[in-house]
């Protein structure tokens, strides 16, 4: 359940080295996976790559992939962007994801009141 309990929030306003978690569903299976706010711009972040057994993951699919973006704040509810854009880039000889969001009302940050996990979701 997602309620609206404060104004909403742009990507861009995610401050650096916050806490993130980006959440991909296909099918009935959803996986979780931690990361960590680089920078940001205009209508995307840069997060710290994931790496699972020394290799990077990888969001290209063959299936299509629905992505959120959980932004996890201290003393406050975390704020949930859904449907998202995610895309491996190299700046400066480092490699790490560009997440988007388009600036419609659909894709803003809105608190998210309740959170609840199934237990089908894996935790990276």
């Amino acid at each position: 359940m997602i309620i609206k309990t404060e104004n909403i929030m742009l990507i861009k306003e995610v401050p650096k080295d916050a806490e993130l978690t980006i959440e991909v569903s296909a099918a009935a299976r959803k996986l979780e996976f931690k990361s960590q706010c680089i920078d940001t711009g205009m209508n995307y972040l840069y997060a710290r790559p994931i790496i699972i057994d020394g290799k990077r993951v990888s969001f290209e699919a063959s299936v299509t992939l629905s992505v959120s973006l959980v932004y996890i704040r201290e003393d406050k509810n975390p704020v949930l962007w859904r449907g998202v854009g995610i895309s491996t880039v190299t700046e400066n000889g480092k490699s790490m994801y560009k997440i988007t969001s388009s600036v419609d009302e659909q894709k803003t940050g809105i608190p998210a009141v309740s959170w609840i996990r199934s237990s089908s979701t894996d935790r990276y």
